[in-house]
């Protein structure tokens, strides 16, 4: 502890003495500096700068209150006691009037009472000194912060604000911006102005439009345009009645930041509108090469007998072809949905019926469950596209399970309300089929489960990269929503929300029949060889006469040349020269009454959609297979 040093102005050296043995009894420590004049103290104040002045009122020369006086012209902040005789009150009151912190009446025992009076000026001192510096820690803090701090009233009225807040509104003073009411501002919601109320802190990002502040001439200002602002609010000193003693406002300007982040998200579209682009074109080509294989498979089957051994060689082919065929599924589904023809389907049975075809891939150690319920609501999708979604998600479950463990599968029925659809933009209120898929597997991050649904990001060294990638852009394409829960060492939950439909009465199956046969000619519009060939050949098996063209410039040089009748054109919208539905239109100027399948490897959207929407009767998908072909040509021509 630092000793206490005093200072005693008494010009009665007895008082000094009585005084001066009191302060010393109640600290040992303490200096004591005695002057019987003011003047003489004043000379010599700032080599002792005291702690506290003890001084009495009535003395030769000056007297106490003359003392505060010069103390006052001084600026000199040093702690005074007075002494007062007794029946001098009101020299009293005025000495604390012109500063000093207390005073005693000189009456009996009054110098026992002066160590108590000493601590109390020191402590109080130590406070206002604390409170000093903290009030100076605030003002370098509020006028420095890069962040704009506004101070307002109780009403609303701006009282104070820093640079930072000044330069966001483009004003030099302080003035220009009290007329605007804090509780005034129009972007402010009804929520955030309760929670004011209620004397809760608030925040919130607006636009602040720069020209309608000129145009309506509320304080002049250099900035136009349109800011957005970050804005929290804070009711200081509120009571129990909620009402604010004031608001404490800190705003950043974010415009730039907001500016930044819309540009990367439309870097990150561009990106993706690239990488789906490139995605399509390999899928289309893939397709193409495929149909060449699978094609020539059917034409070795059809040309096998019975005898050959070789068969099941030639299935095996095939059925592989059809698995490499499913890839491009995942990349037709990952660029654009790749939604082919959906129909209503029960979420359970097609649960029930899809997973002994997955589980294959499944570790043996880890158990799967099912709970499917049975009045499950219908809903409409593509089977590809689902089978695929539910293959990806328990792969992913598989995963994820280090040695034993369960997978759960559950579909129940949901009704998404108007709350639930409100945080979930791209739900509707209704009612949905919903898929949950657990695992007790490791689980993930929240770094890690952000990102799951991003193309080509997998936790695996080896990632395959368009899984959930693949199941985000179908469930969104079958307008539903997917979501995943998951935390370290707590497993992960996905969910799939599919929006109902009512069921259709089921279809009788049509027995299995030999390859549709006809009569009739057809022009196949292709430009790979490899699939020409194919559909050449196996049109004429069926009994076709075929007509063949590789651009689309010789497609309708053909329509428009070719004396007799064609029944039908097989129209692949890949061309070399030509789009694929302007080849349409050149086809349906030439003969009006044109049947049209649409053929391609890409997905039914985008232009083949608008050809079918312009008229083109069917559609198939490479790799087709020939009893696909053969029915869809038959379905066309008999619908004539």
């Amino acid at each position: 502890m630092v000793p206490l040093k005093l200072v005693i102005i008494e010009d009665e050296e007895a008082h000094f003495q009585l005084m001066k043995r009191a302060i010393e009894k109640a600290y040992p420590l303490a200096s004591v500096d005695y002057f019987a004049k003011a003047e003489a103290c004043l000379e010599r104040l700032d080599e002792i700068s005291p702690d506290v002045i003890i001084t009495d009122y009535l003395m030769d020369g000056m007297n106490g209150i003359e003392f505060l006086e010069s103390l006052n012209r001084e600026k000199t902040d040093i702690p005074v006691i007075m002494i007062t005789g007794q029946g001098d009150e009101k020299i009293a009151i005025r000495a604390m009037k012109l500063g000093a912190w207390d005073y005693l009446v000189k009456s009996g025992d009054f110098f026992t009472l002066l160590p108590g009076v000493i601590e109390k000026v020191v402590r109080e001192r130590k406070l206002k000194a604390s409170l000093q510096r903290s009030e100076k820690r605030f003002k370098e803090i509020f006028s420095q912060s890069p962040v704009g701090i506004g101070l307002y009233d109780p009403n609303g009225i701006l009282v104070d604000a820093n640079k930072s807040f000044l330069n966001i509104f483009s004003v030099s003073d302080l003035a220009h911006m009290k007329g605007i009411k804090l509780l005034d501002d129009p972007n402010m919601s009804p929520e955030v102005k309760a929670r004011l109320l209620k004397g809760e802190t608030a925040r919130y990002e607006a636009p602040f439009d720069f020209d309608m502040v000129k145009k309506l001439k509320l304080y002049e200002t250099a900035r136009t345009g349109t800011a957005c602002l970050d804005v929290v609010i804070t009711p200081m000193g509120s009571g129990t009645d909620h009402s604010a003693g004031g608001y404490l406002i800190q705003i950043q300007d974010i415009t730039e930041r907001k500016v930044a982040e819309q540009e990367k998200k439309e870097l990150q579209a561009h990106r993706m509108e690239i990488i789906s682009t490139l995605a399509s074109v390999i899928a289309h080509d893939f397709n193409n090469a495929l149909s060449g294989i699978t094609g020539n498979i059917e034409l070795l089957k059809m040309n096998l007998t019975a005898k050959e051994n070789i068969s099941r060689h030639v299935e095996a082919m095939y059925n592989a072809a059809q698995r490499m065929a499913h890839l491009t599924n995942q990349l037709l589904a990952y660029t654009r949905g790749g939604k082919y023809w959906p129909k209503s389907i029960s979420l359970s049975n097609f649960v029930e019926d899809s997973l002994p075809m997955i589980q294959h891939k499944i570790d043996p150690a880890i158990r799967v469950e099912t709970d499917l319920a049975e009045n499950i609501l219908n809903i409409e999708a593509d089977m590809t596209q689902m089978h695929m979604v539910l293959s990806a998600v328990l792969t992913n479950a598989a995963e994820a399970i280090e040695g034993t463990g369960c997978i759960k599968i559950v579909t129940s029925n949901e009704e998404i309300d108007e709350e639930f659809a409100t945080h979930h933009l791209s739900l509707k209120p209704g009612p949905y089929a919903c898929l949950t898929v657990q695992d007790d597997g490791k689980g993930m991050d929240d770094q890690t489960r952000r990102k799951v649904f991003e193309p080509f990001f997998s936790r695996k060294f080896h990632g395959r990269g368009l899984g959930m990638a693949a199941v985000y852009g179908i469930v969104k394409n079958h307008n539903g929503w997917i979501s995943v829960d998951s935390k370290l060492g707590k497993g992960a939950v996905v969910r799939i929300y599919l929006p109902a439909v009512e069921a259709r009465a089921k279809e009788a199956e049509k027995p299995k029949t030999e390859l549709a046969k006809g009569t009739g000619t057809i022009l196949v519009v292709e430009d790979d060889g490899g699939v020409m060939h194919v559909t050449r050949t196996i049109l004429e098996k069926l009994g076709y006469d075929v007509l063949t063209a590789g651009t689309g410039m010789e497609a309708a040089n053909i329509a428009r040349t070719f004396d007799g009748d064609i029944d039908l054109a097989i129209l692949d919208i890949g061309l070399p020269d030509v789009r694929g539905d302007t080849v349409y239109k050149l086809l349906m100027e030439a003969r009006t009454n044109l049947k049209v399948i649409v053929c391609s490897g890409y997905a039914v959207d985008g232009p083949i959609q608008e050809i079918l929407n312009s008229g083109a009767q069917g559609f198939i998908e490479k790799p087709f297979s020939f009893a696909g072909l053969s029915a869809e040509i038959k379905k066309v021509l008999e619908n004539a």
